[in-house]
């Protein structure tokens, strides 16, 4: 804007004046390059916590798939335990109805 307004007064641009504009310039620029260094920085930690969290949850996710497929398998084999030991007190129980059904016969003798 200096530029402009000496510019528009009719002063010429000195070699002095255009290396002050241009340090102004380069000063600013130079603190912009360190204000986005300090946030990537911080941006980078932000990162690696999140990775680490990500990493912990899917650690976390993957021991309960294992222990609910284990879970899994440890059920159905005591649900099939159960079926049998249900299938063979059914049988009994009808060999002992049938034998309460049925008339007493005499002992031969």
């Amino acid at each position: 804007m200096k530029e402009k307004e000496k510019r528009a007064e009719g002063e010429e641009m000195t070699i002095e004046s255009i290396f002050e504009v241009l340090e102004e310039r380069v000063e600013k620029l130079s603190a912009r390059v360190a204000e986005m260094t300090a946030e990537n920085g911080r941006l980078k930690k932000d990162l690696d916590a999140v990775s680490a969290e990500r990493d912990g949850l899917k650690s976390a996710l993957e021991e309960s798939k294992s222990a609910a497929g284990k879970t899994e398998s440890e059920l159905s084999e005591r649900l099939a335990k159960f079926e049998a030991e249900r299938t063979g007190l059914k049988t009994r129980i009808e060999k002992l109805v049938k034998s309460l059904e049925e008339p007493e016969t005499p002992a031969a003798g």
